[in-house]
């Protein structure tokens, strides 16, 4: 199975438990038996199946982030996707090493598989039961914004009728004052319970994205 094959493969598995829901991802921590499949299989994977792992595992992250509204604006916006898209890339990479190693057993190959399986998405929603979303109201600022693009727009829009001189630009201006005041007010009324700010006293903890193998 080329890189293509598995990318294909691991969106058809997902799409199956999955369907179309997004949100944060919960899955099954690692236990023992799997950590030992896990070492096992680093001596029956070949260099060239690792080149496929790899692009396999690559395009289906990327596949991940672009599927979700949220984790997309953040990469957009230069910034790395939450955490859990890499959690469960790990849980992905145990799945696709399943697929790849050759003569692997059914007890190993469910072992690999299950933490793929048994992710769990929890929607926005889920997370935050009785969350009511705040209604536009004009004392609202961003509200406030959205409307001055409007306007922009709608003078450059008379500006061009009346003159037969292009406005491009004033359209452009006013549509980014829309956009601006639309996503700030969408940050502020979907915005998580969870704290914004975790401190971790003692260190910083990275996290390396890239597949273990």
């Amino acid at each position: 199975m080329n890189g293509t094959e598995l990318n294909s493969h691991l969106q058809a598995v997902f799409l199956e438990i999955h369907r179309d829901r997004a949100g944060t991802f919960k899955v099954p921590a690692v236990d023992e038996s799997i950590s030992k499949v896990r070492q096992k299989a680093r001596g029956f994977i070949t260099p060239e199946q690792r080149v496929d792992l790899t692009e396999g595992l690559g395009a289906f992250r990327s596949w991940l982030i672009e599927r979700d509204p949220e984790a997309a604006e953040r990469v957009a916006a230069g910034r790395p996707p939450p955490q859990d898209i890499g959690t469960v890339m790990h849980a992905a990479e145990d799945y696709a090493v399943a697929e790849t190693w050759k003569n692997i057993n059914s007890d190993e190959a469910t072992l690999l598989k299950s933490r793929f399986e048994k992710t769990l998405i929890e929607t926005f929603e889920e997370r935050n039961p009785g969350f009511k979303r705040a209604p536009l109201r004009l004392r609202d600022r961003n509200v406030r914004t959205m409307l001055s693009g409007f306007f922009v727009v709608f003078l450059a829009s008379g500006f061009t009728a009346v003159t037969g001189i292009g406005a491009m630009l004033g359209t452009i201006v006013g549509v980014s004052i829309f956009v601006f005041g639309f996503r700030s007010w969408s940050a502020g009324v979907t915005r998580s319970n969870i704290n914004e700010v975790s401190v971790f006293k003692g260190g910083k903890i990275q996290r390396d994205e890239r597949g273990s193998l």
